[in-house]
């Protein structure tokens, strides 16, 4: 995580399943001096915002059907809260392996995260990298994402050996 964290100098956060969303259990801190509040360690955000738990739901059936059963927040205008679009959503996030975040869970914060596979295939954690949205420009976002799946699989594959 701190070397994700050290070469884009953003935040990188590390975050598991909970009962009520997605628990943040570590982060790295990069060296922007721009960073993500409100994320700290212990921090829990709702299946259907933020790159870390749409993913989870995404690479989850048990996940996914909470994040569809329970009330979704709207917390910027940018909130997928419409069950049908929310299941578009996570069905392209598991196309494409990966889901980026554009302030829709805050304002001017833009992440980029993919799963941690358990030996089901399905999501045990998420690793993400989160900064300020006028980081996040086409050929860095690009650059941020191929390095968040590659980190994801190395800890997958470490995990599940």
């Amino acid at each position: 995580m701190q070397r994700l964290a050290d070469e884009f100098g953003d935040t990188a956060f590390l975050m598991v399943p909970g009962q009520h969303g997605a628990a943040t259990i570590e982060t790295s801190v990069g060296s922007n001096a721009v960073q993500v509040h409100g994320l700290a360690v212990g921090a829990v955000i709702p299946y259907h915002v933020a790159a870390g738990p749409v993913v989870l739901a995404a690479f989850s059936p048990e996940i996914e059907a909470v994040a569809l059963a329970d009330e979704r927040r709207q917390f910027t205008p940018r909130s997928t809260t419409a069950k049908t679009a929310l299941r578009a959503k996570f069905a392209e996030v598991r196309e494409q392996g990966y889901a980026i975040s554009m302030e829709d869970y805050s304002d001017d914060v833009c992440a980029v995260a993919a799963p941690t596979l358990g030996p089901d295939g399905h999501a045990v954690a998420s690793l993400s990298v989160g900064g300020p949205t006028n980081r996040f420009t086409d050929g860095l976002r690009e650059r941020t994402v191929a390095r968040v799946i590659e980190f994801a699989a190395a800890l997958s594959t470490r995990m599940n050996s």
